[in-house]
């Protein structure tokens, strides 16, 4: 014995069992599409990684190249630098006495009319410089 709304209830919808096979078939065919999909974006993540590694390699074989130009320019440059070196010795040599100048020798300087006292030491306290060039003793 069924109760009145259940015969109208089943002869509205299709039985249970039809509609259990439908969600089945759904269910099946979605995981099928899906599944579909992630071997489609596997495939395309592996290639997409396969593009990025390849670019890091060509950046670091770039970057090893550049590293290598510059030691080479770095040790090109150290040569000369000692080559200037050797030749500033060689004038300094020539040209000038450095054997009996001390950085205590006073050395007097006429600055528009003013006599000012200064030892050699403190005007020659920055290599390279001009007042080095002036005052180390050399010329």
């Amino acid at each position: 014995f069924l109760p009145p709304y259940s015969l109208t209830t089943m002869a509205k919808n299709p039985s249970r069992k039809s509609r259990s096979k439908k969600a089945a078939a759904k269910k099946s065919s979605s995981a099928s599409v899906a599944k579909k999909k992630s071997i489609i974006n596997i495939g395309y993540l592996d290639k997409a990684n396969a593009k990025l590694k390849a670019a890091h390699d060509n950046r670091e074989l770039d970057y090893a190249y550049e590293i290598k130009k510059l030691d080479d320019k770095e040790e090109e440059l150290l040569v000369r630098l000692s080559k200037l070196e050797e030749q500033k010795e060689k004038v300094a040599t020539e040209h000038g006495e450095t054997d009996d100048v001390s950085d205590d020798d006073l050395i007097e300087i006429n600055a528009g009319g003013k006599i000012i006292a200064a030892k050699r030491g403190t005007l020659c306290q920055l290599k390279g410089t001009r007042m080095e060039a002036l005052f180390c003793g050399r010329w």
